[in-house]
């Protein structure tokens, strides 16, 4: 029997609500070779239920049930219970946009020795404003894609990125990270394995409140655990590994600006003196550095 050439995951954790609109992005696009499996990570609302009504619907939907586990936990369920050639992970709360599986199934053969197939996304925002962000340029160069990730020149979304399962035989989403779990697969992929754009929009990500919650409460857990996991001497050679200071400072100044605007002024020093202690030109950056004057000002202040 021939390989399945596409697997859709949907890890869902408390998202019964929304998980109908996944799936029936899914079953709609004119594309048969695609397996979808939803892997329902502990949820505590009615996800089980509607994964049945679900199956009732779609008989071709497989469905695994897990005790929570984390997002990391549940994608790499996602790939070991999956068939598929390629692999692509759709949140519960997105959706694959129409004609993506056929674009993706042309562009694998226009290039078949491409292991990570990137496409663009639309993101639709509570009030209903949407923005196209087109694909962005793919570097012939590993390391170049790798620079380009890590400085946001080269945007990645789930749902939009499609991997090889050749890929799976050496990386896996780090399960102690409770987000971010997907920054260390990402930037390892483009840095490892040959990459093609697709020059179409390939998902539909939905921004909401309780995405930025979530990310804002493991946020500072999980902080540089993301970093020691990306730059892995394991999987990357010294150029590679090179770019881990810059990176580092970058992310802790964006921790700095996302507490900062939580007003979360502990949490915001802490990350903007860790950035300038892990790199000092990061005091060149002036929007950073005019927050954190702000920030002590205040303080002195009160």
């Amino acid at each position: 029997m021939d390989q399945t050439l596409i697997s859709v995951i949907i890890p869902c954790y408390n998202y019964a609500a929304l998980l109908p609109r996944a799936v029936k992005s899914v079953f709609s696009q004119q594309a048969g070779d695609v397996e979808v499996l939803v892997v329902n990570d502990g949820s505590t609302d009615n996800t089980e239920a509607v994964t049945q009504d679900l199956q009732q619907q779609y008989p071709e939907l497989r469905a695994i049930h897990q005790e929570n586990a984390g997002a990391a936990a549940a994608r790499n369920r996602g790939i070991e219970e999956s068939t598929g050639k390629f692999l692509v992970f759709l949140d519960a709360d997105d959706e694959l946009e129409p004609g993506a599986l056929a674009a993706v199934c042309q562009r694998h053969l226009d290039v078949p020795g491409a292991q990570v197939l990137i496409g663009g996304h639309w993101s639709t925002n509570p009030d209903g404003r949407e923005k196209l962000h087109p694909v962005s340029p793919v570097a012939a160069d590993g390391l170049q894609r790798f620079s380009d990730y890590l400085n946001k020149r080269l945007a990645l979304s789930n749902g939009a990125v499609f991997f090889h399962r050749a890929l799976f035989d050496r990386l896996r989403y780090p399960e102690d990270c409770r987000n971010s779990e997907d920054i260390p697969v990402f930037a390892q992929a483009v840095a490892l394995y040959e990459c093609a754009a697709v020059d179409a929009p390939l998902a539909r990500i939905h921004k909401h409140d309780d995405s930025l919650r979530h990310n804002m409460a493991y946020a500072d857990e999980v902080a540089l655990r993301v970093v020691d996991h990306l730059f892995d001497p394991r999987l990357l050679p010294a150029p590679f590994l090179s770019l881990r200071r810059s990176y580092q400072a970058q992310r802790c100044l964006s921790l700095f600006r996302s507490y900062y605007l939580a007003k979360d002024w502990a949490k915001a020093k802490k990350y903007y003196r860790l950035a300038v202690s892990t790199d000092r030109r990061s005091l060149l950056k002036w929007s950073y550095l005019s927050k954190f004057l702000r920030l002590m000002l205040r303080e002195r202040h009160e």
